[in-house]
């Protein structure tokens, strides 16, 4: 069930307050509300970890929608603003705070090229 609930307090002197500033979102009404502010702050721990956990959700956005054009004289460079983004979640959070896979290639089959039957 999705929430409804877009009540935003900004308070420098809460965990909340100071995730807020991180993501400058520091006038109402906010581009998050209360509640999902407090989410980035359970998921993520901390308060950096907070905003990194916000500045992700921004950076998917922008992320589905990235692109480059000028029209009229005007540009719009959302490239721009996700490298942008990157760049303060590397200042937060670091190589920390991206994912990271390992990929291991077991040994080779029999049906492999590489296959030596001698190998124990």
């Amino acid at each position: 069930m999705a929430t409804t609930d877009r009540t935003y307090t900004y308070d420098l002197a809460t965990d909340r307050g100071k995730v807020r500033l991180g993501l400058t979102d520091t006038n109402a009404p906010g581009t998050f509300s209360d509640v999902e502010v407090d989410h980035f702050l359970s998921t993520g721990g901390t308060v950096d970890a907070g905003v990194v956990e916000g500045l992700k959700v921004l950076l998917v956005d922008s992320a589905r929608r990235t692109r480059l054009y000028t029209r009229d004289g005007m540009s719009y460079n959302d490239t721009a603003q996700v490298a942008g983004i990157k760049a303060a979640i590397d200042q937060y959070g670091g190589a920390s705070a991206w994912p990271s896979i390992v990929i291991t290639m077991p040994a080779p089959l029999p049906m492999d090229e590489a296959f030596d039957i001698t190998d124990p």
